[in-house]
């Protein structure tokens, strides 16, 4: 199984470096419930990418993944999920983008980048808001357990950890918390939580309960989420690896709406494929 699993990495990593583009983006789509999947802004795809699987790509792809990343930001210092969409810049979006600049460190005021980050912090409620935007956009109701988790992730990064208050009131919320608003699959926040650094004492049990072996984007972030491997989710992901080396793109960020909207690509797909395999086969040596 060990050899079965190697490989499978290995392919996934040769298929996902053919996917990235020249100016280093990876492909992301969107399609609506009633639509086929078209090509959208490939700036949240390449930076999630790049905070699991993107590291395992050869030392020019990486570096070209920085630059895109960087070449997207905005004059106040945030990036959009996709300008064509017309959405102010959101804390989540702008945390995974340091988060994955940072492998190839590309941020030479850390601090600054900090705070800038914890301009989102909701004081009245003790957690990460999504956007710092009026009207619709700073209502309560779009907080997000994943997208919390992932700004803590990149303040550790920074070297400017989440204090005990935050800590503590980030995990109050998650504990609380309804399936995530922006991720198709609850067990992104199992994942999310822990890169994070928060234990599952934290989550709902919803985020830790395991998906159907039918669901590969839940078992997936699952696997990535746990800290023991399950060798029959395992077997599930190995089986849904295309001939190429890729997995099949499956809906991954969804939106209100209706119809409702669904973001992926098999990029995506295979990026967290390959971590929840690396991350199966050192949990179970």
């Amino acid at each position: 199984m060990a050899g079965t699993i190697t490989r499978a990495i290995s392919a996934g990593i040769a298929a996902l470096d053919r996917m990235q583009a020249g100016d280093g983006s990876f492909p992301f789509f969107t399609r609506l419930e009633t639509t086929g999947w078209k090509p959208c802004g490939r700036l949240f795809s390449t930076a999630y990418i790049m905070l699991g699987a993107g590291k395992m790509l050869p030392r020019d792809g990486i570096a070209r993944a920085a630059g895109f990343i960087a070449s997207q930001r905005g004059a106040d210092g945030l990036w959009e999920y996709d300008p064509a969409i017309n959405v102010p810049p959101d804390s989540d979006t702008t945390a995974c983008a340091l988060a994955a600049l940072l492998s190839h460190n590309e941020l030479p005021d850390r601090d600054a980048e900090a705070r800038l980050l914890r301009t989102f912090w909701r004081a009245d409620a003790g957690r990460f808001r999504s956007w710092n935007a009026s009207g619709i956009w700073s209502l309560p109701e779009r907080d997000d357990p994943v997208v919390n988790c992932n700004i803590l992730y990149a303040l550790k990064l920074l070297g400017s950890p989440a204090t005990a208050e935050e800590t503590f009131a980030v995990s109050g919320f998650l504990r609380t918390s309804r399936p995530p608003r922006y991720y198709c699959a609850p067990s992104t926040i199992a994942h999310a939580a822990r890169r994070a650094g928060l234990g599952h004492d934290a989550l709902p049990s919803f985020a830790t309960a395991a998906p159907a072996e039918t669901d590969l984007m839940g078992c997936v972030q699952w696997l990535c989420g746990m800290q023991k491997a399950d060798m029959k989710r395992v077997d599930a992901v190995l089986a849904a690896q295309q001939v190429d080396g890729s997995w099949p793109i499956r809906p991954w960020v969804t939106g209100a709406g209706q119809p409702r909207p669904f973001w992926g690509s098999s990029a995506i797909t295979t990026a967290l494929a390959v971590e929840a395999l690396a991350s199966a086969q050192s949990s179970s040596i």
